[in-house]
């Protein structure tokens, strides 16, 4: 068997063993899915790195080249601790902000389960969007390089590795995320909060890890790969990740990695935790549940909350997975009234939590920052006007400077002007804005984190939090190493615009200040492990600890003395109110958590000085090598001078010469040793001496001249320095007046050969500036030289820009058996190809029977990258008829627009042109007839609603709809005419513990001059499924009668509705409604593991169908379908006779589903009542597929 025949089984095997579903795109059954709304057009361009190719757009060069210093400082770090390192470069999409990445088409079809077995290739391919600060961006960008080498490593490699991976595979939902989690975060405060929750809550009954999903599945997991690290060292977390993939059991890794069992290291991480636990119980009190103003069910996630000037209501924003909406809550009638509503659900992408933002104004107006259409938007709110029908209800203005992202705001004492911490361009500062005069000023202008400002009592001045290592409100530049998550309150002021008030000053983060009274400043504060309150007196200059809460503060609001703040406890997050106690002063001991973190910063702080100390040792090196060779440059331009003036020297002699031939006969030159020239003669005498050497000439020696007037020459060395245009060495050639080591001569004519005119060098006294120009000089110079050299370090990090090229790779292909009611059962592929942003994709697929007489091919191209989405599709269908030696076949061109309203709702347009063609394939009397051809053209709309989301293999909560209009007008003849409309409408509740009940009802209708049919009955891809009234079996009277059966070719079969045969009924026009109780088993009875996938995903059901199909008005009139039957002709008689019956057809029964050979599998027994009257036999279905 040769190469290429073994690559041909391979793929063949793979594609039948495939593991999960997608939905088919043949027929477009179940068209739902969400939708990615473009409100931006994205340019990309790309740079590259050692290990990464970083992709950006617009101005974000800069926030990539952030990710870009990021991803490699910590490249080697992160493929330490995993165990791998990618055989490719990782790309990095690099966002802007969130609401841009909340725009990507990356991953828009991974949001469910559907019909075909999918097997998805591995791409090393991340997204992160700078979220509002460089200290969080650096998480985001760790998170997702761990993600996807993880998961590369687990699932990825050759072909084989993947298909065997992803179907063998079964790693707890802990075991990736807390990976990658616990790399980009270590031991994060946050961490230590919620896994001391998560003992709290089950001190008795512990919860098998194996199970946990979401929140605490990541909670869980960075604490167990937290303890991992601290016990045993890290280097077993990449032994442990790579056994792993090798026997795909964690377990068994953990065992043979560590040398002892599961359970006992289970154990220790327990007890690793509980010992902290219960020391913080002597220290540490649990915040009073009575407080709590609500009681958050949903999990909602609080962000902003502010009291109202006159202390009487609080508004506060909640988020519950992208879906926002203010809230005011009135302290005096304990009522809650909604004021503001936005947002959707989001799947598998990043939320922003924070937005919206809200603050008062005056005790009746609020202002609320919100996004719409990818812009920050300000709303003023009335609640004296309120009410939903009030046109002045909002007033709505755009904030004139473009922000990427608003992290928190604060309103002045008297609500003209509002503080804001926003982000720009990867740099997060302190901005005002004017509300009356809609002008925007920026206080802060520098490298680092600006957050959480507030208003002074003046209301000119503001507070902030910063991790700031200087003082100055405008620092030019700025390095990546000094950002840290260490956060301290600064204080700006108007009167100093320039420079900062350092008012604390730790290791911990301090935020989120606000003014208690004159005398005293409330903040919030880590410093002991745990986010607590903090006063800081205004008087003395001193911090002290108010509160000691067991579990973390994120949020506060206070009026005299009178506060509401946001924690988290029992596994969300509560509003509750206190009250806090100025003058009392609380000690407790730090976590042990932060007594490491600390004693590790103080480490790092000592090697930072110590290599700022190197540094500095380097730089007065390089100080003393520049000065020795700036000493030899002006000892050899002295030398050059010398030969210079030795050279004029000889040109005067010369010249001396020819006058004493002329005018001096008789005289002698006579040179001495003093390099003087002398004319012996006794009325004058002519001296040139060096002019380096003092001119030392005897009066009687001299020939007296004309007196020249003296200009008072000024020392160079002693004119200010301009540092900005300083240049060491110029060559301007001769001219030059005076010493100046900054004329050089053109080139050097001194050699040491001429030892006779050697300068004496000895006592030379070189020219030099104060020491305070000195040191002044080379610290600028020295700043300036490393400023160049981290310049031009990051410049050579980096490749040159280039444009981004699309490149199609293969994403996915899908398999799956079908069973069709009229081609017969067969195999159906689907291959996908994307390029790297998915704004283009190509699908193309093919069904084929086993008898090989019939089949489907379709292929398609989608351009998503605009606001409107566009395709075009061709779908070709044929369709044999054994019976009467038929075949027809379809063909079907289709070029549509979409435009998503948002990402849960579409409305699309798709014009087409169909033809179809019956040909006879009998000897007699098909030889002599003529193919048929017929064509149409027209167009569909349809919207598309679906804001479901998955809470299990099969399990969905949220509703799906679809509508759609179909209209054919007839190319032969407009008797061909057609058009049809339907709906279909899905709900899923979720009811006890883990059962969902699923709701249905559709209906559909064909109407115009040459109407379809539905056939009711049966369930879709029906295993070897039965039909009643077989439409391919009609018998022609004669041979010359020739029945045309190319309507089946537009025919729809509708269901499910069991305890009946395919094509029950038939008609125009349908209606059904489906219900069905579906119970996870061993979720609902169970909590311990479930190895097995086939038990893990089992699933019983309870059903109930009833649905009717008929031709008329309505299935209750007489004149219909249903009531009516033909009989005859029979020779001369016929007769029509009208009984009337029951219009509708009703089954029951239950079911179960389960995976089996990475399929889903279903499997139903149903009982069918027609006309009243229940069958005795139940009928049994086997189908593949999800949902109904």
């Amino acid at each position: 068997m040769n190469r290429h025949c073994k690559l041909f089984i391979s793929i063949f095997i793979s594609l039948l063993f495939a593991t999960s579903a997608n939905a088919q795109h043949f027929f477009r059954l179940e068209n739902f899915g969400k939708n990615r709304v473009q409100y931006e057009i994205f340019d990309w361009s790309f740079i590259e790195t050692e290990h990464f190719e970083l992709y950006y757009y617009g101005y974000g060069i800069t926030i990539a080249k952030i990710a870009g210093e990021i991803a490699e400082r910590e490249y080697q770090n992160i493929t330490e601790t995993v165990g791998y390192a990618p055989y490719y470069k990782t790309k990095i999409l690099v966002y802007n902000s969130i609401q841009d990445l909340r725009q990507s088409n990356i991953g828009i079809n991974q949001q469910g389960y559907a019909i075909t077995g999918q097997t998805s290739f591995i791409r090393s391919e991340v997204e992160v969007a700078f979220s509002g600060a460089k200290y969080l961006f650096e998480e985001d960008v760790k998170r997702s390089i761990a993600d996807a080498l993880i998961f590369e490593m687990m699932y990825g490699g050759s072909l084989k590795d993947m298909i065997k991976s992803s179907y063998l595979m079964n790693l707890p939902n802990w075991f990736i995320v807390g990976a990658s989690d616990y790399i980009a975060r270590g031991w994060s405060r946050d961490m230590d909060d919620k896994v001391r929750d998560f003992f709290s809550r089950h001190p008795k009954k512990f919860p098998n890890i194996r199970y946990l999903e979401g929140e605490n599945a990541k909670i869980v997991g960075q604490s167990i790969w937290n303890y991992l690290v601290e016990k045993y060292g890290k280097s077993n977390m990449a032994s442990i990740l790579n056994l792993t993939r090798i026997v795909r059991d964690e377990k068994v890794a953990i065992q043979n990695t560590l040398g002892i069992s599961y359970e006992e290291f289970i154990e220790g991480w327990k007890k690793f935790y509980l010992d902290e636990h219960e020391s913080l119980e002597k220290n540490y009190v649990d915040i009073d549940e009575k407080e709590s103003i609500n009681s958050n069910r949903k999990s909602r996630i609080y962000n902003k909350i502010n009291i109202s000037p006159d202390g009487t209501r609080l508004a506060y924003t909640e988020n519950e997975r992208g879906k926002y909406k203010i809230n005011v809550y009135d302290l005096n009638k304990k009522k809650i009234r909604t004021v503001f509503k936005s947002g959707y659900k989001v799947v598998n992408q990043q939320i922003d939590y924070d937005v919206p933002l809200v603050d008062w104004i005056s005790k009746d107006e609020l202002v609320i920052f919100s996004q719409r259409k990818g812009q920050n938007y300000m709303f003023i709110y009335n609640l004296s006007k309120g009410g939903f029908n009030t046109f002045f209800r909002y007033l709505k203005r755009e904030i004139e400077f473009k922000f990427d992202h608003i992290n928190d705001i604060s309103v002045s004492p008297n609500g003209k002007k509002v503080a804001m911490s926003a982000e720009r361009r990867g740099q997060t500062d302190i901005y005002e804005h004017n509300i009356a005069r809609r002008r925007t000023r920026q206080i802060t202008k520098d490298y680092f984190d600006d957050i959480t400002p507030s208003y002074l009592p003046n209301g000119s001045d503001i507070i902030f939090s910063s991790n700031r290592s200087v003082d100055s409100t405008k620092t030019k530049t700025g390095d990546l190493e000094d950002i840290n998550a260490t956060f301290n309150l600064f204080v700006y002021s108007k009167s100093n615009p320039q420079k900062l008030e350092r008012i604390t000053n730790n290791l911990g983060k301090d935020f989120k200040p606000s003014i208690l009274d004159e005398n005293h400043l409330l903040f919030l504060s880590d410093r002991k492990g745990i986010t607590n309150f903090f006063v800081y007196d205004l008087k003395d200059s001193l911090a002290r600890q108010v509160s000691n809460f067991k579990y973390s503060i994120k949020d506060y609001t206070t009026y005299k003395g009178d506060i509401a703040y946001v924690a988290y406890s029992n596994e969300k997050e509560h509003i509750y109110t206190g009250s806090i106690e100025v003058n009392n002063t609380i000690f407790t001991p730090k976590t042990k958590r932060q007594q490491i973190m600390d004693l590790r910063e103080l480490r790092e702080i000592k090697k930072k000085k110590e290599l700022q100390a190197k540094r500095k040792r380097e730089a007065e090196a390089r100080m003393a090598l520049f000065r020795e060779q700036q000493r030899q440059k002006e000892l050899k331009r002295v030398q050059d001078s010398i030969y210079q003036a030795k050279e004029e020297e000889e040109q005067l002699r010369k010249i001396l010469g020819d006058t004493v031939d002329t005018i001096y006969e008789g005289d002698d030159i006579v040179w001495d040793d003093a390099d003087t020239i002398q004319v012996e003669d006794k009325s004058q005498s002519v001296v040139v001496q060096d002019t380096v050497k003092n001119n030392e000439v005897q009066p009687e020696e001299v020939v007296k001249v004309e007196q020249q007037p003296k200009v008072e020459e000024k020392d160079p060395f002693d004119e200010e320095i301009d540092f900005e245009n300083y240049s060491f060495v110029t060559t301007n050639g001769s001219g030059n007046n005076g010493p100046d080591i900054g004329l050089l001569p053109q080139k050097p004519t001194y050699t040491e050969a001429e030892d006779e005119d050697k300068a004496n060098t000895d006592n030379y006294k070189f020219f030099s500036y104060s020491k305070n120009k000195r040191d002044a000089f080379w610290s600028k110079y020295n700043d300036r030289l490393k400023a160049k050299q981290d310049a031009s370090k990051k410049k050579s990090m980096f490749s040159k820009s280039k444009d981004y090229e699309i490149r199609f790779s293969v994403d996915g292909f899908n398999t799956n058996m079908r069973f069709d009611p009229l081609m017969g059962s067969g195999l159906q592929f689907e291959v996908m190809m994307t390029d790297a942003m998915e704004n283009h994709k190509i699908n193309a697929g093919l069904f084929g029977t086993f008898s090989l007489n019939n089949g489907n091919f379709f292929a398609e191209y989608l351009y998503l990258k605009h606001r409107l989405d566009y395709s075009i599709r061709y779908e070709r269908q044929s369709l044999d008829v054994d019976q009467l030696f038929h075949r027809y076949s379809k063909n079907y061109y289709e070029a549509g627009v979409s435009l998503p309203v948002s990402i849960r709702s579409r409305i699309q347009v798709l014009p087409f042109l169909t033809n179809t063609r019956f040909t006879d394939t009998s000897i007699n009397p098909g030889l002599d007839k003529n193919d048929v051809n017929r064509y149409w053209t027209g167009f569909n709309v349809e919207y598309v609603f679906d804001n479901s989301l998955e809470r299990g293999k099969n399990m969905l909560i949220g509703t799906r709809a679809k509508i759609r209009y179909e209209n054919y007008v007839g190319l032969n003849s407009i008797s061909e005419n057609f058009q049809n409309i339907s709906f279909d409408i899905r709900h899923y509740q979720k009811v006890l513990r883990s059962m969902t009940l699923a709701l249905r009802g559709s209906a559909g209708s064909f109407f115009g001059q040459s109407p379809k049919t539905y056939r009711l009955g049966g369930m879709d891809n029906w295993a070897f499924g039965n039909m009643d009234n077989d439409p391919r079996g009609v018998q022609p009277e004669s041979v010359n009668d020739i029945p045309d059966l190319t309507d089946l070719m537009f025919t729809k079969f509708t269901g499910p509705l069991r305890g009946f045969n395919w094509n029950k009924w038939e008609g125009e026009n349908y209606m059904l409604f489906n219900a069905e109780l579906r119970m996870p088993v061993m979720k609902f009875l169970t909590k311990r593991p479930v190895k097995s996938k086939l038990l893990r995903d089992l699933q019983f059901t309870v059903f109930f169908d009833i649905g009717s199909a008929w031709t008329g008005v309505n299935p209750f009139e007489e004149d219909n379908s249903l009531n009516t039957e033909e009989i005859g002709p029979v020779g001369s008689f016929d007769a029509t006779v009208k009984n009337f019956r029951y219009p509708f057809l009703m089954g029951h029964g239950v079911g179960a589903r389960t995976t089996l050979l990475g399929y889903y599998l279903k499997l139903d027994v149903a009982w069918g009542i027609e006309d009243g009257f229940r069958q005795s036999n139940p009928k049994y279905y086997v189908t593949l597929g999800h949902d109904f």
